[in-house]
């Protein structure tokens, strides 16, 4: 999968004929997977520039406002492309954007004995259908921890349901398990408000 990053600022806005291209043809690259997600965890360094006139801390809320412009035009170009934001924890997340995309990915944390907090916090003020939670492998990559398949799926049916492990390395027994806790997830969806 190719991933391709920009940062849109007060010096270079979205709605050029170049940015607007540009993004219009890389919506049109995911298209055919029928999904994208925008993702938050390109930090500015050294974020505006001395010599500019105004507010120099414009650049983020000219980020925000320019971010809204580019899905918006995506969005009509695209009607049925789901996009997903990379909330990075809730940090990054408003009404704004959740206006203009379909879910959210909540946090890089994919423990699911530590998404429980997570996952936890983020329902007192958002909804499931908007929080994205995967199964992954097990032990986890980055937590180290073994926790039964099983457990890692009905953490993550509490929102939009997704697999992302190393489905190459599952055993038999696992695909199978997954399978049936897949089709478990589609018949309850509808009960916790995730779109189908």
């Amino acid at each position: 999968m190719k991933e391709d990053r920009c940062c849109h600022g007060r010096q270079a806005p979205p709605l050029t004929p170049h940015g607007s291209g540009r993004n219009d043809r890389l919506a049109a690259g995911v298209a055919g997977a029928g999904a994208g997600q925008w993702d938050f965890n390109r930090p500015f360094t050294e974020a505006g520039w001395p010599d500019a006139e105004g507010d120099p801390e414009a650049l983020w809320t000219d980020h925000v406002h320019h971010l809204y412009a580019v899905i918006d035009l995506l969005r009509a170009a695209h009607p049925h492309l789901r996009i997903e934001s990379c909330g990075s924890g809730g940090a990054r997340l408003d009404p704004g954007i959740l206006a203009r995309t379909d879910q959210v990915w909540t946090s890089d944390i994919t423990d699911a004995l530590d998404r429980l907090d997570i996952q936890h916090g983020f329902s007192q003020l958002y909804p499931p259908r908007v929080m994205g939670a995967w199964v992954i492998d097990s032990p986890n990559p980055y937590a180290g921890r073994s926790l039964p398949l099983d457990f890692r799926f009905h953490v993550a049916m509490a929102g939009v349901l997704a697999v992302g492990g190393e489905l190459t390395r599952w055993s038999e027994a696992e695909l199978a398990r997954a399978a049936e806790l897949v089709a478990a997830y589609k018949r309850v969806r509808p009960l916790g408000t995730v779109p189908g």
